[in-house]
């Protein structure tokens, strides 16, 4: 009994104090860098034109420049007026996923330690600490889901709805998370009406796309919502041409390629690298529980001839492939931000699996709890652009294309 409290205490302490730093490092030396990177150059920028109401054009839907563009009304068209908003997101990712988990599978040791795997995890830290509007949509999402895991009755369904329709409204990529929603408003005997209330959904989001018009003085908003989505579309499907940091959409579990946001030679001849790169080991892990999930549920069903239907890895991996496998159809550039509300369901996977060992071997639950700390913390400063030395710049790169 002795050897179990230290080990959950242990669990406890380093999940805790991930969570603890994760939300420190989204918000330390938040101006850094100095400058626009990546698509800095398009986000910040269309916010800004809302706030000045100047006439611009944007592939996505507006209501993530609309929050960015609170920021930098607060703080000013600066780094940190851009990005703060994108890293308050990032934080309510993180504490959302384990208030998700803890909501929906009653397990508040699995919830604590979800937060700690994605607090110190350098995709979503990096995202967080630039003003693009992947976490701002990855949050949305997140929201929408909690707000599926929490719906007891039909009333609720409106604000479901809401949340949907704003999700979408800062990248049509939401729409994936249709899929579990609706997998999970059919367990609940709403299915029906769920579908009913899409049309608020779609109420929201155009709602959104006419206010965008509107604010930027459109001279027909209404004609407009009809040529901007034309227009839009049209740009997504001839983006074909290559990028130095694209990626291929079934690279995204292995993290073969993340995006190099920022590399410079600093005067104290360190080298400052700020890249999309997930925390390896975590990344690695949840992929490979994604498929000891799907072989899990078919050994449960084809062997055993068990239901499977209101086992939670269902909807994960329901969520999974509804947000990574279209890809495979689409004949676009990739990177991997589109891999984003995956990799939060891939992390779900993972969180089951080490709650699971917990309560078996739970010293096999601290092992990687551990390990996935000391990497977390081993590639932070390819998130927050710390200068490394060449010697300790060639001993992160443990795969030639995460940054050649």
């Amino acid at each position: 009994m002795k050897k179990d409290n230290i080990i959950l205490n242990l669990i406890l302490f380093f999940s805790a104090l991930a969570t603890s730093l994760g939300i420190f490092m989204r918000l330390m030396h938040l101006s850094f860098p100095k400058e626009k990177v990546f698509d800095e150059v398009y986000f910040p920028v269309f916010a800004q034109d809302y706030l000045t109401r100047t006439t611009f054009f944007d592939v996505h839907p507006p209501f993530g420049k609309f929050l960015i563009a609170i920021g930098i009304k607060l703080f000013g068209f600066d780094e940190f007026g851009w990005r703060i908003i994108p890293a308050i997101c990032g934080i309510l990712v993180v504490l959302g996923l384990g208030y998700i988990w803890y909501k929906w599978q009653k397990d508040w040791l699995g919830g604590v330690i979800l937060a700690g795997f994605a607090a110190l995890d350098g995709l979503l830290i990096t995202y967080s600490r630039t003003s693009l509007i992947d976490e701002v949509g990855l949050f949305v999402i997140l929201l929408a889901f909690l707000a599926a895991v929490l719906v007891k009755k039909r009333s609720h369904l409106i604000w479901l709805a809401i949340l949907i329709g704003l999700a979408v409204s800062v990248k049509w990529l939401a729409l994936g998370i249709i899929a579990p929603v609706a997998f999970i408003m059919w367990r609940k005997k709403l299915l029906k009406w769920f579908l009913l209330s899409l049309v608020i959904a779609c109420a929201i989001y155009i709602l959104n796309i006419y206010l965008g018009q509107v604010i930027i003085r459109s001279s027909d908003p209404i004609q407009k919502i009809f040529t901007w989505h034309k227009e839009s579309m049209q740009f997504h499907l001839n983006l074909k041409d290559g990028h130095p940091w694209s990626s291929k959409w079934w690279s995204w579990p292995i993290f073969l390629r993340p995006v190099l946001f920022y590399y410079k030679d600093l005067v104290n001849g360190k080298i400052a690298v700020i890249t999309s790169l997930p925390n390896p080991l975590l990344g690695w892990l949840s992929a490979a529980s994604i498929i000891l999930s799907a072989w899990y549920l078919a050994v449960l069903k084809l062997l055993y001839r068990q239901k499977i239907a209101d086992h939670p890895l269902t909807i994960i991996l329901i969520g999974f492939f509804a947000f990574w496998l279209p890809w495979a159809f689409a004949k676009r550039v990739f990177f991997i931000y589109h891999y984003l509300p995956s990799y939060s369901f891939a992390l779900m996977s993972l969180t089951y699996w080490v709650s699971v060992a917990y309560k078996k071997y739970n010293w096999i639950a601290l092992i990687l709890v551990l390990g996935i700390f000391a990497c977390g913390i081993y590639f932070i400063p390819f998130s927050v652009g710390t200068g490394l030395s060449s010697v300790w710049l060639s001993r992160h790169v443990w795969i030639n294309s995460w940054l050649y």
